[in-house]
């Protein structure tokens, strides 16, 4: 029996060799691949949170409720008395003959004057109180009106429209007694009480609002 390997030709010859892996080769594939691994479970992450799930609800964490006092309430309107005075300029015009005006010895005649009136409120005197719902503000009554007749400005004139002068300190006194008591009477004052009212009302919000928080506000007017 013959040789195989003899039969082939010397050309036809070849030689195999096989390189048995080393361990860096090995390491360096199960590092690629734990790379891998690691990516593809951070990518699905990415997906899941993204696309979330019907069930899933966004939970809103409420702001919370800042601690306030009737203390706090207090000091921020103290300082706030003059900002709710409201304020106008009257000129007026009285008929002796209206009301039998004991000044002048005069039996008709004619006087203007001019004043400036106000009214407000003293907020010192507000009832306050607090609790984790609710900020109520109660209002003390309006304070009496503030009127300065201005007796530099009070003039008389009798039927003839002549101007007489006045130099009794009684009659003075007097004359501004009348003008008192008819800007007491008259519309504007109503209307400038009204704007008192809203006036304290704005101003009030506007001060406290940035501590109240989530609470509801409420000002009474008496």
């Amino acid at each position: 029996m013959s040789n195989h390997n003899e039969m082939i030709p010397e050309n036809e010859k070849h030689s195999v060799s096989v390189q048995a892996p080393t361990n860096s080769d090995s390491i360096s594939k199960i590092v690629k691949w734990i790379a891998i691994l690691i990516v593809a479970i951070l990518i699905a992450l990415v997906v899941f949170r993204l696309s979330g799930t019907p069930e899933e609800k966004i939970v809103t964490i409420p702001e919370p409720t800042p601690q306030i006092t009737v203390t706090t309430i207090s000091t921020r309107i103290s300082n706030a008395s003059d900002l709710v005075t409201a304020k106008m300029s009257y000129t007026g015009l009285v008929d002796s003959s209206d009301g039998n005006i004991p000044i002048i010895n005069k039996k008709h005649f004619l006087m203007t004057y001019h004043a400036t009136v106000s009214v407000g409120y003293d907020l010192s005197n507000a009832a306050i109180s607090v609790d984790d719902a609710n900020v109520i503000v109660t209002m003390p009554a309006l304070n009496e009106p503030d009127i300065n007749v201005d007796t530099d400005s009070i003039s008389f004139f009798n039927l003839s429209s002549a101007i007489f002068n006045w130099t009794k300190k009684e009659d003075g006194i007097d004359a501004v007694s009348v003008a008192k008591d008819q800007i007491l009477a008259t519309t504007e004052l109503v209307e400038l009480k009204k704007q008192a009212q809203t006036q304290a009302d704005v101003l009030l919000r506007g001060i406290l609002e940035d501590v109240i928080g989530n609470r509801h506000l409420e000002i009474k007017f008496s």
